[in-house]
């Protein structure tokens, strides 16, 4: 095939997809441009930001999206795009419209602009979403930022996670950096326990994990006086810099750094003076990332250099002038409040767009569309029908459980969580101690899985049962005193199950302190939270 293609009319180096390619030594912008209505993508804009056209910010036509269709025409290679395996797309690959929002876009570096890699992040986090999700790009950018936010566990480890001043840390002098950056968490320690002799974790493999080992590994750099890294693959990279490791507290360092992203469609002599200038000190380690790694990193230290206080002003060499403060903590693998809070989507289930309508057979999922429901239908079948037909029970429930006349707390966490799970201050306990007001009702009427567990292994002083969603939107107790029928049927389900003290099943919140719960059906497929 020739080294260009084109898509839409736009043309890209074949070997890496981008209209600028450093690599190949190709600039394809000049004559993409001709294309262009530029009058009318300025007008588009707005005068308060005028675009050079002739250095505007390439293109990457892989990271839009656009697959090789396995077809050529007269040596060129026909591209198709990925979410509707469609020639020249239209919707897809509107280059004036998406010029227009990455001139616009002051945020264009933290967004991943790949919908397989935002995908791919996502479920490497455990995220979990339909296949055939039509879930906008914003939205999944979105959920992918709320998940960084929920793995750094910063606004338990500082009052204003939005200013943070690195400057104003104590410097990190405890134990080495490297040990204090790892999260784990009782799954992931249990299949490393199990596999003894080999990585239950290998490379490149999960990008989260890879993510994780790198923010350590770049600590451990930092230690042995290397501070200069670039988190690379062949085609692209980040440039960082490491200032300090600080200290939030006495298990968590916080790395300050500095750091530039660059690629194959940047311009070349944005990085090229700082890789040289690295390169003659013999200070300058490269770490390999896949593209995909990249991608997440990138979006980390955007978000994070956010966070940085505009006090924060660390010393730059003139070649360092396009680089930007920012930091990194430790990564702890999400719990199962996490996941189920980023997993749910108050939308249609498909597209998370404005709800019309329920599925009549089970009324657990809602849609904007019969179009959506009926894209949907393939996955929600199994659950609907583990649902149709089942006996519901009324039961009373509680906060808290009272033995001998005192309030009982009994803590929950999470096997896919950090260990240890973060402690709870003993203002927020006795909050939750004292809290009788009814827990919110976030379900509405619809149907929703509970998680029923015997909190006590041996025997049950409390004789109750401890019953709460994914989302841990509520926490209660359902009594033998106050159900005796609905705690003996509930028990039996429970020892049934291979000593597993657990069971899953559908309820529906039907007061303030009421449930019905269907012990008749499991929920197909069970969930694993």
């Amino acid at each position: 095939m020739e080294d260009a293609f084109t898509v839409n009319g736009f043309m890209f180096c074949t070997a890496h997809g981008g209209e600028n390619c450093n690599d190949c030594g190709a600039d394809y912008r000049a004559g993409n441009n001709y294309q262009l209505d530029q009058d009318k993508i300025q007008a588009s804009v707005g005068s308060g930001k005028e675009i050079k056209f002739e250095n505007r910010r390439a293109l990457r036509a892989f990271s839009l999206g656009a697959v090789y269709s396995g077809k050529t025409r007269d040596r060129y290679g026909i591209y198709q795009c990925a979410t509707h395996s469609t020639v020249d797309c239209q919707e897809c690959f509107n280059w004036p419209e998406i010029i227009v929002e990455v001139s616009k876009a002051k945020d264009w570096e933290g967004k991943v602009h790949s919908r397989k890699d935002l995908l791919g992040l996502l479920q490497s986090m455990g995220v979990e979403l339909p296949e055939n999700t039509k879930l906008v790009d914003d939205l999944l950018n979105q959920k992918l930022g709320s998940a960084l936010t929920a793995a750094q566990k910063l606004s338990s480890l500082v009052q204003d996670p939005s200013h943070i001043n690195p400057s104003t840390l104590p410097i990190w002098k405890s134990t080495p950096a490297f040990q204090a950056m790892a999260r784990t968490s009782p799954d992931e320690a249990m299949k490393r326990f199990k596999s003894p002799n080999s990585d239950p974790f290998p490379l490149y493999e999960n990008t989260w994990m890879d993510a994780r080992q790198t923010t350590m590994h770049v600590a451990r750099n930092f230690e042995d006086g290397v501070p200069v890294m670039a988190l690379k693959d062949d085609y692209e990279a980040i440039a960082i810099r490491v200032l300090s490791i600080h200290k939030l507290n006495k298990e968590t360092p916080l790395i300050s750094l500095i750091y530039y992203s660059s690629d194959l469609a940047t311009p070349a002599e944005n990085s090229f003076e700082w890789m040289g200038a690295q390169m003659q000190t013999g200070r300058l380690v490269q770490i390999k990332c896949t593209s995909q790694e990249q991608a997440l990193l990138r979006k980390l230290l955007f978000q994070n250099s956010r966070r940085v206080s505009t006090a924060f002003k660390p010393k730059m060499a003139g070649y360092e002038r396009r680089f930007k403060p920012s930091f990194l903590v430790p990564l702890n693998p999400l719990d199962q409040v996490d996941i189920g809070k980023l997993s749910h989507n108050t939308g249609c289930q498909v597209c998370g767009g404005k709800t019309t309508s329920r599925c009549a057979q089970c009324q657990s999922a809602s849609y904007c569309s019969r179009t959506c429901q009926t894209d949907d239908w393939k996955q929600h079948k199994a659950l609907c029908k583990s649902l149709k037909g089942g006996s519901w029970a009324t039961t009373d429930f509680t906060k808290h459980v009272i033995v001998n006349g005192q309030k009982m707390y009994i803590s929950v966490f999470s096997a896919s969580g950090t260990v240890p799970p973060p402690a709870q201050s003993a203002a927020q306990a006795a909050a939750e101690r004292d809290d009788d007001s009814p827990p919110p009702n976030v379900h509405g009427d619809r149907p929703f899985i509970v998680k029923i567990s015997n909190p006590f292994p041996i025997g049950n002083p409390t004789k109750g049962l401890l019953v709460y969603d994914r989302q841990r939107t509520f926490k209660a107790y359902v009594m033998q005193e106050d159900r005796p029928q609905v705690y003996a049927a509930a028990m039996q389900q429970i020892l049934v199950r291979n000593n597993r003290m657990k069971v899953y099943r559908w309820a529906k919140r039907t007061g303030d302190f009421k449930l019905d719960v269907c012990l008749d059906r499991i929920p197909d497929p069970e969930p694993t939270w």
